[in-house]
């Protein structure tokens, strides 16, 4: 049976795409294949999630679909270029696109708060797909507040949160990073899976030792992917 996850940040720049590198190398490094799927691409001229994953991978993992000029949240940048997004075109490419894998990862483009078109935002794609949401989120002040947003605005719009993931490097002489891994389990109800350190993204540098990376990161977790 193929295991499925949407991705969400709980903000912008907290490693999502790092994380899903991580994940998708682990499901290759047990022998699993494994698609990446990056429905809408904003800020396309300077940006290329699905091209990062395939390159941190060293595997074409992954692929996009809607590509949008502007750095800003899908329905701003569509409605920028004249154009408007269609959720249900976007739900029929995911499941087109998903079959015959043993791991799917879908990648958001922002928050769960995030709109594609008015009145329809990121956390309703996965609440239609009816995928469960993994919740990536950073390890220092501030994660609190926003990942247990993040995790009720799921739950409120009918997505299992199946685990969170922690981004960053951790700082055992930082008191936030010491007490919120056990604060954020207990405020949300959901499990740590995952801890991902800051990797060195230069070229060249990976993906010789991301399966390795991928192998901590998920037993430091308190779960499994």
């Amino acid at each position: 049976m193929i295991r499925t996850w949407v991705i969400y940040g709980t903000d912008t720049g907290v490693g999502k795409t790092v994380v899903i590198a991580v994940l998708a190398a682990a499901a290759l490094a047990e022998g699993k294949s494994v698609r990446v799927l990056k429905p809408i691409q904003t800020g396309a001229d300077a940006d290329d999630d699905a091209a990062e994953v395939n390159r941190l991978v060293g595997a074409e993992v992954a692929i996009s679909g809607w590509r949008l000029q502007a750095p800003v949240a899908p329905a701003v940048a569509a409605r920028l270029e004249h154009r408007r997004l269609e959720p249900r075109e976007i739900l029929a490419w995911i499941e087109e696109n998903s079959a015959g894998r043993d791991r799917l990862l879908v990648e958001t483009a922002g928050g769960v708060a995030v709109e594609i078109v008015e009145g329809y935002d990121m956390a309703r794609l996965a609440a239609d797909l009816g995928y469960p949401a993994l919740v990536v989120c950073r390890p220092g002040l501030g994660t609190l507040n926003h990942t247990v947003l993040s995790v009720e605005h799921l739950r409120r719009a009918g997505v299992e949160v199946a685990g969170l993931v922690v981004c960053g490097e951790f700082n055992p002489e930082d008191l936030s990073h010491t007490t919120n891994p056990a604060e954020l389990e207990r405020l949300t109800g959901v499990g740590i899976l995952a801890r991902v350190p800051w990797l060195d993204l230069e070229p060249g540098a990976l993906p010789g030792h991301l399966a390795g990376v991928a192998a901590d990161a998920i037993s430091t977790g308190g779960g499994v992917l």
